[in-house]
């Protein structure tokens, strides 16, 4: 029971931290060498960057001597130059001068923070950070100018904000020739606003053990993952899951109540871990499809126990309704 009960709380635990959080990205999760023409073939580097519920491109991790010893945390930053020779990609040995960002499918961002600092020595240049929807058009958009490197201000900030967040692109308007970098990326994710609704009560089926609940963990969004979990069932027992449409409250006898309706033709059965009255858990863990928007549905628990008159415990319903 105790390591089945660690994954668990391990899992949930992942779920619920998934969102209203600042998360950081500072690119220091590698050794970078220190300038364009060293970096090695290989993923870590770049171009293309993964990073906490995305990645990034058109770009490459650095140690930052070649931009006044300038990141904003840690040692790294990520680059762009639109001339510079970069051992890991083929002629033509440029990146594009453009960064561009990609969220996670399930990860929801209103905000995002970064730092941009000017590389070149020749002149200042605009940078303009841009935020895009899941279809392409603009969230927000800001500009800021960039003094020539090692001139006060020559690093700045940007910050973009709205709902719905999914990709997003740093471009300069400077002349060619020209390098920058970001740092300090920061993303916000959002409170979430459909966590699903608990309702009516659970029962012992006419017996004494303990009646077991149903509650849900992680954000009900299209594309995201959910976990419906039932706690305080028959270890080693059987768990089986009923949907149906909306709420009901249908006697059942043994004091017991259905609370969906209709009942759907889908019952999923899941084992519980554990030994013994009150101490099952069982999980069903999924990812909502993204045509689910504007779904609604309920579902309940049943727990199998030969020892109650009912042959089953219940749990509470849970109502999840999907925007």
């Amino acid at each position: 029971m105790k390591h089945r009960s660690i994954a668990l709380a391990t899992i949930l635990a992942a779920a619920a931290a998934a969102r209203g959080q600042d998360v950081v990205v500072d690119f220091d999760q590698v050794s970078a060498p220190g300038a364009f023409g060293q970096i090695s073939p290989g993923f870590d580097n770049g171009p293309l960057v993964k990073f906490p519920g995305g990645q990034i491109d058109h770009g490459v991790i650095l140690r930052d001597v070649l931009f006044g010893n300038s990141a904003t945390s840690g040692q790294n930053i990520y680059a762009s130059c639109d001339g510079c020779g970069l051992a890991d990609i083929p002629n033509p040995t440029t990146l594009p001068g453009r960064v561009l960002g990609a969220f996670d499918a399930g990860v929801e961002v209103d905000a995002i923070d970064l730092d941009v600092i000017n590389g070149s020595t020749a002149g200042g240049g605009t940078y303009t950070l841009t935020a895009y929807d899941s279809g392409g058009a603009v969230v927000d958009q800001r500009s800021v100018f960039c003094n020539t490197m090692n001139v006060p201000g020559f690093i700045q900030h940007l910050s973009v904000s709205g709902a719905g967040i999914r990709t997003f692109e740093v471009t300069a308007n400077a002349p060619a020739g020209y390098s920058f970098a970001i740092d300090t990326l920061v993303y916000h994710e959002p409170e979430c606003p459909s966590q699903g609704v608990l309702f009516g009560t659970g029962c012992a089926g006419g017996g004494t053990q303990p009646i077991p609940s149903l509650a849900m963990t992680g954000c009900a969004l299209p594309g995201d993952a959910v976990f419906l979990h039932v706690t305080n069932g028959l270890g080693g027992s059987t768990a089986i899951y009923h949907f149906g449409l909306a709420q009901a409250a249908l006697p059942m006898g043994f004091d017991c109540t259905l609370n969906v309706q209709p009942l759907l033709p889908l019952a999923l059965l899941v084992p519980l871990g554990g030994t013994g009255p009150g101490n099952g858990e069982a999980l069903i863990a999924g990812t909502l499809p993204p045509s689910a928007s504007g779904v609604k549905f309920t579902t309940q628990a049943f727990v199998l126990d030969p020892s109650v008159p009912m042959g089953a415990t219940a749990t509470n319903g849970l109502e999840i309704d999907i925007p």
